[in-house]
């Protein structure tokens, strides 16, 4: 979601203070409160939550969104992956997540993160280059940050790509990334020779260029296809689907549209079902929605939906698990004068799929 439509929508909060903390557990007082309770999506999403202190930053999102989201071996690991110290220091703004298996041929696997930067100067605008970042999720090594790559915005020169950077997918051996009005596809070869040569500012070129007759808020893949929609505040929102041109540098053909539901942030797809992340605004809670493949609309017995801490962004899958980022911690809503995030989750949280969708067993009931 642009800074620009958050600043409009928090008007109305008091500055309260500069972060004390990142820490997982603490809890500030100048937290913004649940708004008005909307969780960035529907009044029939699951919302009962706990006074119990937290594993992470700031009130109880929801009992539910608390137990899902805590199978990990022991208490030490539940949210072992930060988001990289560097993005959040260099005053960037994480936005799209996505996975890569055996990065580096050597069984170790990666998180990525598309993520903006938009520093506190008042004209709402990007204040460098987009990039993505990569930190280790399996292995000894999980949590190991490895720094970031600078993205290109042409396929024949070396022009930095200065865009909102809100979607990120991995498809079939290229990263996409979608940033205003385009979607962006670099080779995977490349953003991992980045990534193995340390951080750098000269831009990685994409192969290709597709422009979109929307603004891209949210990718995701799976199923076969490349997902991209817009951000849309007050109606549920398109979910397109793409397949890579035959014949072309990750080229993208358009398929056909699905639902998703508003204020979309994310979106997963896998062969048990479709999992979507919204939010809106630093002070409500945000919502984890579990769909059935194929749905076309809303019902309660397609879905099932909770929430989760505020700001949320991007989702993906890996190894069994799902796992979302927020931008809560970010720079720009620690120190803009608009009041503390309700929750700043400086941390990738993960929960079991099988958790999450066993849940549509008895969606119409449970929620």
């Amino acid at each position: 979601m642009s800074a620009r439509t958050r600043l409009r929508a928090a008007t109305m909060i008091v500055a309260t203070g500069l972060l004390a903390s990142l820490g997982v557990g603490t809890t500030a007082p100048s937290a913004v409160a649940d708004v008005d309770g909307d969780g960035g999506g529907d009044a029939l999403c699951y919302t009962t939550s706990t006074n119990a202190d937290t594993w992470y930053d700031g009130p109880s999102a929801s009992k539910r969104y608390d137990n899902k989201f805590w199978r990990f071996n022991n208490a030490t690991d539940r949210a072992v992956i930060d988001i990289p110290a560097g993005l959040l220091q260099d005053r960037y703004i994480p936005q799209g997540l996505a996975a890569v298996s055996n990065w580096n041929g050597t069984a170790e696997d990666i998180l990525l993160i598309s993520a903006y930067r938009e520093n506190v100067d008042g004209d709402d605008h990007e204040d460098g280059p987009s990039r993505v970042y990569g930190v280790v999720a399996s292995g000894g090594r999980t949590g190991t940050g490895l720094g970031y790559v600078t993205l290109g915005k042409n396929t024949d020169d070396n022009a930095a790509l200065w865009g909102h950077a809100g979607g990120l997918a991995v498809y079939k051996g290229y990263v996409h990334v979608g940033s205003e009005n385009a979607i962006y596809a670099y080779p995977w070869s490349r953003i991992k020779n980045g990534l193995q040569g340390a951080s750098s500012g000269t831009p990685v070129r994409p192969s290709a260029v597709e422009g979109t007759s929307y603004t891209v808020g949210f990718m995701g893949s799976g199923g076969g296809y490349l997902w991209a929609g817009r951000f849309e505040k007050d109606t549920t929102a398109h979910l397109n689907r793409y397949v890579h041109t035959s014949g072309t540098n990750g080229r993208l053909t358009y398929k056909s549209q699905l639902f998703a539901p508003k204020k979309t942030q994310g979106v997963a797809v896998t062969d048990q079902g479709v999992i979507f992340t919204t939010s809106w605004t630093r002070g409500d809670r945000s919502n984890v929605w579990v769909f059935k493949r194929g749905i076309s609309t809303r019902t309660d017995a397609n879905n099932s939906c909770f929430r989760a801490p505020s700001m949320i962004e991007g989702v993906t899958t890996l190894n069994g698990r799902a796992y979302v980022i927020y931008e809560g911690a970010a720079y720009k809503y620690l120190n803009d004068g608009n009041g503390r995030p309700r929750n700043v989750v400086s941390r990738i949280h993960s929960a079991d799929l099988g958790d999450l969708f066993g849940l549509l067993a008895n969606a119409e009931t449970n929620d």
